[in-house]
């Protein structure tokens, strides 16, 4: 997904939450606010039924008031006259005042007059007893109000409730006295109006809600009263319970309590829920509101970030992909603005220039190279990590006898070339430059091959070097290899073997008579010879000596690098050879004053090569020991099988050592550390040349180990021979 859709996705989905959470958040403000509006509304109108129930208590006190403070009554109340009865206590007076009892008592609580009226029938009966057992309960006491001269102004009013009597009864008592509401009390008088259903419809019509009341302590209630019974506090300042009936209606409770300040009545009422209804109606058009805002918004939003922010990041996406797929690094992307991102497009052209730059300085080098490749004189080719040709210049293809087209990509190792050592053997795929390069992620050096170009059907003698690139994390990257064309020297080297095998074979016939006639005169076969005579005549043999002696070397020389040193192999042990050998060269090494030591080892040691030119080895390395070694010093030659596979012979001196500068000629021909050397101690530099070439064709291997001013240690080792070889 692009940045421009991840974009646009996370702004939807954030203004969708956040509209959502604004949505969810304000429902549940208003609501709970409405909610609360609609209880305490409820709890108001439940207040109001209250009121309007001490309103119609406080109507009834009046009434009451007037008949208990009026002299008629006061003196009715002491001498019962029948008069007052039948001009103010008929039947048709007490039904116009619409009570239930009408009770006149003396102060000793004795009944002067007493009426029931039924609230249905108006039908007037005495007291039932169930009244004046009230009277006389504990309950019933707090109605007597004439006792004693103190009883003015004492009134109770309120709700009572008459047991084996269904409805609540409105109660007022208050002492008898005069008009000018003196006393003393002439007793109590008491007015009593039932809360039947005629007042509850009142009630109900004057609240515009219906109303339902219940005793408190009723054991028939219903289970919505007894739910609101359980959950009204009734010591609180405002007993009541407020609850949900549907999404319609509220219902309400309230506890009203009687004269004895206990609870008496439960009055339940339904209000509709209109205040909800209109939260909810506003809540709808609040969140339409707050939808359209939102979408207008986001709108606005998506729109300004679509113009100032992602048009503009996928305009320059679009140029700078297009410059990668061109790969025109001159062109420049558009800078539009003066923010982030025109800075970002600034900086991106900053970087096409330093990669123009890069790029030019890339192909200038790259020319130079090219240049400098192309000028060599040499060949020179690039392989990658499997050793196909990346790059190489005109020279190689020369060499190798290809075009220049076709050499790229190629492994001119592969089958396409024969390649041949300086013997004339086959040079083995895994053995040449490039790939031990590989293998071992080290240099090659000199490596002497010979190429087949069957294009012209030639050879061509290659002298190879191949050099092995590697990251930082030594992972192999390219190898360079140099091919240089040996072929004419090669030539002149056979010309010249040729010319000193010619020559060698033409002086060694003479050199030998002249050599063995000087030894017979100096033998005094021709007779005495005079001291001055003889002197010159063993110069002329010593001289005749080392020219047969460089004779020799060099026919070895052409010998070896002519394919045609035979070697005779057998079984031999190395101890008493090497006595032999250290025998011979002692007299040789008492010229320089120098003592040979032999340590033999284990005298097992057993390997199959041809003796005479492994003692022509051994006398070299231990006469060279000798000759540089300093008057006095010892000569060790020592003998080692211990580990089994091979036998080691070293041969230690206590010279000069070799320098470093020469540790790498020692064994090319006619090599010598100092050409004076050749007049102070003699030699000609072929012998360790002669002598390693021997080693390797016997199969083993000649090394040595020096230090300047401490001497150097020569290391013949050959493979044992074992009966199952």
């Amino acid at each position: 997904m692009t940045l421009r859709k991840q974009t646009l996705v996370f702004l939807t989905l954030s203004l969708l939450c956040l509209l959502i959470v604004l949505i969810i958040a304000t429902s549940n403000i208003f609501l709970q606010g409405f909610s609360q509006v609609e209880q305490t509304t409820i709890e108001n109108d439940l207040k109001l039924a209250a009121d309007f129930l001490n309103e119609d208590i406080a109507s009834l006190t009046q009434v009451q008031q007037d008949w208990a403070n009026w002299d008629d009554a006061y003196k009715y109340a002491s001498d019962g006259n029948d008069d007052f009865v039948q001009a103010n206590l008929n039947d048709a007076t007490i039904v116009r005042l619409n009570l239930r009892f009408f009770v006149l008592l003396k102060p000793d609580n004795t009944l002067v007059f007493g009426r029931s009226i039924d609230p249905r029938t108006k039908n007037i009966s005495p007291l039932p007893d169930e009244f004046t057992s009230y009277l006389a309960s504990s309950s019933g006491r707090l109605l007597l109000t004439g006792a004693g001269a103190n009883a003015a102004n004492h009134i109770v009013s309120g709700i009572f409730l008459l047991p084996r009597l269904d409805d609540p009864l409105l109660v007022v008592s208050s002492p008898i006295l005069t008009s000018d509401n003196q006393g003393p009390s002439h007793g109590t008088l008491i007015m009593v109006r039932s809360l039947d259903e005629s007042e509850l419809q009142n009630l109900s019509t004057r609240l515009h809600f219906p109303l339902q009341i219940e005793s408190y302590d009723s054991p028939t209630l219903s289970a919505d009263f007894q739910k609101a019974r359980a959950s009204i506090n009734t010591t609180a300042s405002l007993p009541v319970y407020i609850e949900a009936l549907d999404d319609d209606t509220n219902r309400g409770y309230m506890v009203l309590k009687d004269i004895s300040g206990s609870p008496a009545l439960l009055i339940q009422m339904e209000v509709p829920r209109q205040i909800y209804k209109q939260g909810q109606n506003t809540l709808n058009y609040l969140s339409i509101l707050i939808v359209a805002v939102f979408v207008i918004f986001g709108a606005l939003t998506l729109f300004l970030m679509e113009k100032m922010l992602l048009r503009r990041i996928s305009d320059l996406k679009k140029e700078v992909k297009g410059v990668g797929i061109s790969g025109n690094l001159t062109t420049r992307v558009t800078v539009k603005g003066n923010d982030e991102i025109a800075t970002l497009a600034q900086v991106t052209n900053q970087m096409l220039a330093a990669l123009e730059q890069s790029r030019a300085n890339e192909r200038e080098s790259e020319n130079r190279f090219r240049l400098l490749i192309e000028k060599l004189p040499v060949g020179v080719t690039l392989h990658d990590p499997a050793a196909r040709v990346q790059l190489a210049n005109q020279a190689a293809a020369d060499l190798l006898g290809l075009p220049l087209i076709q050499l790229i990509g190629k492994n001119y190792y592969a089958s396409d070339w024969q390649c041949i050592h300086e013997d004339g053997t086959d040079f083995p795929e895994e053995l040449r430059p490039v790939q031990q390069a590989i293998g071992t992620k080290k240099p090659v050096r000199n490596v002497m091959m010979g190429v087949h170009r069957p294009l012209n059907d030639s050879w061509a003698w290659l002298l190879v070097n191949a050099e092995p690139f590697l990251d930082n994390t030594g992972k192999l990257t390219n190898i360079i290899c140099t091919l240089n064309d040996v072929t004419e020297r090669r030539k002149v080297d056979e010309l010249k073997s040729e010319f000193v095998s010619v020559v060698s074979h033409e002086l060694r016939t003479p050199l030998t008579s002249i050599f063995g006639s000087l030894g017979l005169l100096i033998g005094g076969v021709a007779g005495e010879i005079p001291p001055v005579a003889r002197s010159m005549l063993e110069v002329a043999y010593k001289n005749s000596d080392r020219l047969v002696k460089l004779i020799n070397d060099i026919l070895d020389i052409e010998k070896i690098e002519a394919g045609k040193m035979t070697l005779h192999k057998k079984q031999l042990e190395l101890a008493p050879l090497l006595e032999q050998v250290v025998a011979s060269t002692r007299s040789y090494a008492d010229q320089y004053n120098v003592v040979i030591e032999l340590d033999k080892g284990d005298r097992n040691c057993v390997v199959l090569t041809d003796g005479d030119r492994l003692t022509q080895v051994l006398v070299n390395i231990i006469s060279n020991a000798a000759k540089f070694s300093p008057p006095g010093g010892i000569v060790n030659v020592a003998l080692d099988c211990a580990d089994g596979k091979r036998a080691l012979i070293s041969v230690t001196d206590r010279g000069g050592g070799i320098s470093e500068e020469f540790q790498g000629q020692i064994f090319q021909k006619f090599a010598q550390a100092d050409s004076s050397s050749t007049r102070q101690k003699g030699g000609t530099g072929l012998g360790l040349s002669i002598s390693r070439a021997i080693m390797e064709r016997l199969k083993g291997n000649l090394t040595y180990t020096s230090v300047v001013g401490e001497g150097t240690t020569f290391y013949i080792e050959l493979p044992l021979y074992n009966l199952g070889d």
